[in-house]
């Protein structure tokens, strides 16, 4: 029995979704999303007609509460009027729009960690930014919370929640602050796939002409071309610059340089950045090994590498920089029950395109790290030489007083001295001991500071070493010491 009120999965939101949006063109790469439409018809969500000879959708008014409140409202036997109407080849939004629509579905669907989720990001708000946390004795599942905090309806625009270590490794002390989250920025655009190709682009011609990097079947080379010759050409077309990736001198063919086969066969070059793209075939079961080969016998690098025989299946897949995804996105795109490579293509190449946001504003935040960095190591130097200056000072100053208590120590002693000279009997001790008294008296004077000029002492340019104990933990040669 179909349950009529139960929640979406995700194929019928987004075809709920594009329906809202006006069933713009571009999106909807198969027919299948018109059996979805009869399926959401059933639900009392959509009206789907063929009037005047074409398909048509329409949003009924149960199926804008779904949109809005993420469920069915308190009476399902609401009426089915349509609220919105739509013909494929007519109507179009701005591209990004069902992205967002289709996230603010996902957040309207409430639970218990949805709800705390939401509370959290309340929190961060209020908080400016940032919220310091003691876990000591805090079973939250923070971590959870911050999945489920990127359907949350209060979460800002290309925010997202993040949490990191704040204290020593083992201290429970913690922050969860907002980051930048480019996914909602970059919206999701055709990539259109030639059934046939004239002239091939001059990376994807080389690509064809070079077996060592196919890692595709000969029967599969062709739609693999094709699917190159898409991306290269439509990356070029949004400014972006698509070229073969350069051999490396790790394998010995004959004396030239060959491919590692995780490099891939295409660059996409945006801003700068490099992202390496690798298509190949996945390998079908009943493999062999490769066994001994007759002399001059010679496979392709591709195959000749691995152990075992390739068994081509025709599902090729592109995996993105050796398959390394980031933030819970794919790095890897391939054939799949419901959708081709070729209807991938758009996520495929908007991956490259985030990616580089992201690297252009790590960069631009290392920089301005290291740029405050800087300011802070040479403030840090400038204090350093004051409270060095102003320490020579007090060494000259305690050098003073030490001599100028001498000075009044002395002025005793010479009293004194001078009685017992004066008491001697004999001319010759006495004649000894004025001419000590005599140099006593001078050193005196010679060591009294008041009897020199009173001024400024000289300040001494300080050495990187002695700058160190003045630092407070800097390094005197760079800000990265």
């Amino acid at each position: 029995m179909v349950n009529r009120t139960g929640r979406l999965n995700t194929r019928q939101l987004e075809v709920l979704n594009w329906i809202a949006n006006g069933c713009p063109d571009g999106v909807m790469k198969d027919f299948t999303y018109k059996t979805t439409a009869v399926a959401l018809q059933g639900r009392r969500l959509v009206i789907v007609s063929r009037k005047g000879g074409g398909w048509q959708a329409a949003l009924t008014e149960v199926g804008a509460y779904y949109l809005e409140h993420g469920a069915y409202p308190a009476e399902t036997s609401t009426s089915s009027r349509p609220a919105a109407t739509c013909r494929p080849e007519q109507r179009s939004v701005p591209a990004g729009s069902l992205q967002q629509v289709a996230q603010r579905g996902r957040a309207a669907q409430p639970s218990t960690v949805d709800e705390q989720a939401q509370a959290l990001v309340a929190r961060v708000i209020r908080a400016g930014g940032v919220v310091q946390l003691d876990l000591e004795g805090d079973e939250t599942d923070y971590k959870r919370l911050i999945t489920a905090s990127k359907r949350a309806p209060n979460l800002p625009f290309a925010k997202q929640l993040r949490m990191r270590s704040v204290g020593p490794y083992w201290s429970d002390d913690y922050e969860v602050y907002f980051d930048e989250d480019f996914w909602p920025r970059v919206p999701l655009r055709p990539v259109p796939v030639p059934e046939r190709v004239a002239t091939y682009h001059p990376v994807v011609a080389a690509y064809k002409s070079d077996p060592d990097r196919h890692e595709v079947s000969t029967d599969s080379l062709g739609r693999a071309c094709r699917v190159l010759q898409a991306l290269v050409t439509e990356a070029e077309r949004r400014g972006h610059t698509g070229r073969a990736i350069s051999r490396r001198p790790l394998y010995q063919d004959q004396g030239a340089p060959v491919s590692r086969r995780k490099d891939g066969q295409l660059e996409i070059v945006i801003n700068d950045f490099v992202y390496r793209l690798r298509i190949r075939e996945r390998a079908g079961p009943g493999r062999e090994s490769q066994g001994y080969r007759p002399h001059g016998r010679r496979l392709p690098r591709w195959q000749e590498v691995r152990h075992t025989t390739f068994v081509p299946t025709g599902e090729l897949r592109i995996t993105i920089e050796e398959g390394y995804g980031r933030d819970g996105r794919p790095a890897e795109f391939r054939d799949g029950k419901r959708e081709s490579l070729e209807e991938r293509l758009p996520a495929l190449l908007r991956e490259p395109e985030i990616r580089a946001r992201e690297d252009d504003w790590r960069r631009q935040e290392q920089k301005r790290q290291a740029d405050l960095q800087l300011r802070r190591w040479e403030q840090a130097i400038e204090q350093a030489k004051l409270d060095f200056r102003e320490a020579q000072r007090a060494a000259v100053l305690s050098d003073q007083l030490q001599q100028w208590r001498l000075a009044r120590d002395l002025d005793l002693y010479l009293s004194e001295m001078a009685a017992a000279v004066t008491a001697l009997p004999g001319k010759t001790e006495r004649a000894a001991a004025e001419q000590w008294l005599a140099w006593v008296r001078e050193y005196r004077r010679a060591v009294d500071p008041l009897r020199q000029p009173i001024c400024m002492p000289p300040d001494r340019k300080p050495s990187k070493e002695e700058l160190k104990p003045f630092l407070d933990g800097w390094s005197p040669y760079g800000p990265g010491g």
